[in-house]
């Protein structure tokens, strides 16, 4: 066996040295569908818990071609593009190469059943998680003239502001992203089918696509049991954590106001009727969540 795996080791660094990324990972996804391990890609907003996700299907070394993205459509991919651009932040990232890449791949694969894997995370947990990862680049409204973030005060009113109009800041709100980028990338509106409120996950077959629908918030009950029905595994695959907040920089003021903010009743209630919160959210979570930040829970 330890044969056999150094013979692919080597087989695979030389087809990397050798072939184009386009060529490598076209080559990698057929062999692997023929060998009943589909491409998984990992498509998600940003700030939604995905890099544990991917991290953890990772480091189980599953077999599967497995990728981490957040655009599949060419406006979204651009305009990531555009936002580094503008931060001074010119180098080509990994996961805008493979987006661009996953894009094409997908319109042109023939026989391909591609492992779609998002996640839902609530609007206002999100917001914040995303406000606060390189402000400089997503919010440098968020930046004082030193180049360090603004006073908590000054932060507070820009967050109650915002979050009073979240639907039209299409860069901080999820629910715009499933408009925007999923459904238009994939052809297909989850809003269609109904979501297991108990379960916490959803599973479903669409074209070419198998699609996992996990929430966020029962990651740690709904993941074993999401992942062994998707890819039909009956092994556990520990859940690595990443990408915490607390470990930047700006996480004693991130803690700070997501601990201590009042956010109006009125804003809560309208952020909270949306089709995407109502959809993954029952009534009564969606009232638990309307009363913690208002601060009457």
């Amino acid at each position: 066996m330890q044969y056999l795996k150094n013979i692919k080791d080597i087989t695979r660094k030389l087809l990397q040295e050798n072939l184009s990324m386009k060529d490598f990972e076209t080559l990698r996804i057929y062999v692997n569908s023929l060998n009943g391990k589909p491409p998984i890609i990992i498509y998600t907003a940003g700030k939604v818990g995905s890099t544990t996700v991917y991290q953890s299907l990772k480091r189980a070394n599953l077999g599967y071609p497995i990728y981490h993205i957040h655009h599949l459509t060419e406006s979204g991919i651009r305009k990531t593009k555009q936002i580094y651009k503008e931060a001074g932040k010119t180098q080509n990232h990994r996961f805008l190469k493979e987006s661009e890449f996953l894009k094409n791949a997908i319109k042109r694969s023939k026989g391909i059943k591609w492992k779609i894997i998002t996640l839902v995370r609530e609007p206002i947990r999100t917001y914040f998680s995303k406000l606060f990862h390189e402000p400089k680049v997503h919010y440098p409204y968020l930046i004082d003239k030193e180049g360090k973030l603004k006073k908590k005060d000054e932060l507070v009113s820009i967050v109650l502001e915002e979050l009073s109009n979240l639907q039209e800041h299409s860069n901080s709100s999820i629910a715009n992203w499933f408009e925007e980028e999923f459904r238009v990338a994939l052809g297909i509106s989850l809003y269609e089918f109904p979501f297991d409120d108990l379960k916490g996950y959803q599973i479903i077959e669409y074209q070419n696509f198998d699609i996992l629908v996990l929430r966020l918030e029962d990651l740690n009950k709904n993941f074993q049991p999401a992942i062994h029905e998707f890819l039909k595994l009956d092994t556990e695959i520990p859940i690595y954590t990443t990408n915490v907040n607390d470990k930047k920089k700006q996480s004693s003021i991130y803690q700070d106001i997501i601990s201590n903010i009042k956010i109006p009743k009125s804003t809560l209630e309208e952020i909270y009727s949306s089709e995407y919160t109502k959809h993954f959210y029952a009534k009564v979570r969606r009232q638990q969540l309307l009363n913690k930040w208002s601060g009457t829970s």
